[in-house]
């Protein structure tokens, strides 16, 4: 295939040449040759120079097709979206742990205020019912209670320079001798509530007291007082 393509190509040209050419004399007849001669190594050159990068591109793979060619995109291939991968850091676990151990706290804080508040709320509650308890309804508390007060702050000032025992029990004195003058059932029943405490809190004083009371009644009973 490689000869014919010369032969070939030497015949198209003389038939392409003008009729002077095709039958010249000797040194035109020179020239010609000369001309053919070049035509044909330039033929053969690219014609090898073609079957050379066909064999070229068919060894490698990489020669794009010309259907490939016509093809190619005009603009850039969309770049993927960016996948977020959550990746937690030391100081975010260590801040979560602070946060957890606040909450925690925080927490038992607050059930022990809620429990605190509950138990004052209890308090508070029994002290009002011992309260009403020992305020009679048929005994008015004005001026009966004023009248005490007096009497105990009286006891005060009379206790002032004295030793600590009497400024400890002249006011006291005075208060339960006025409470028992001055508003009579409400001492009577401030004295059950404490015999109730008293049974309840310190049973071995009970017996003292109750022999100091019979000791007492019956020095009464003894002097007539």
């Amino acid at each position: 295939m490689a000869s014919f393509a010369p032969k070939a190509s030497l015949a198209l040209l003389c038939r392409l040449l003008p009729e002077p050419f095709a039958h010249p004399h000797p040194r035109p007849r020179l020239r010609f040759l000369q001309l053919a001669v070049l035509s044909l190594a330039g033929v053969s050159g690219s014609y090898w120079l073609a079957q050379h990068q066909s064999a070229l591109a068919e060894e490698s793979g990489a020669a794009p097709s010309p259907a490939s060619r016509r093809n190619l995109p005009i603009y850039d291939a969309p770049t993927p979206p960016a996948t977020l991968v959550s990746a937690p850091s030391p100081l975010q676990d260590q801040v979560g742990e602070a946060r957890r151990f606040l909450q925690s706290n925080y927490d038992a804080l607050h059930l022990h205020a809620r429990a605190g508040a509950q138990q004052w709320i209890g308090w508070e509650n029994t002290a009002e019912a011992h309260v009403k308890a020992m305020l009679p309804e048929d005994e008015d508390l004005n001026p009966g209670g004023l009248y005490v007060g007096v009497a105990t702050l009286a006891g005060s000032i009379l206790a002032r320079n004295r030793n600590i025992l009497l400024r400890a029990g002249l006011p006291s004195a005075f208060f339960l001798a006025s409470l028992s003058h001055f508003l009579p059932k409400t001492f009577d029943r401030v004295a059950l509530m404490a015999e109730a405490l008293e049974r309840r809190y310190l049973p071995a004083f009970t017996g003292v007291r109750a022999q100091a009371t019979g000791l007492l009644s019956d020095l009464r009973g003894r002097t007539g007082l």
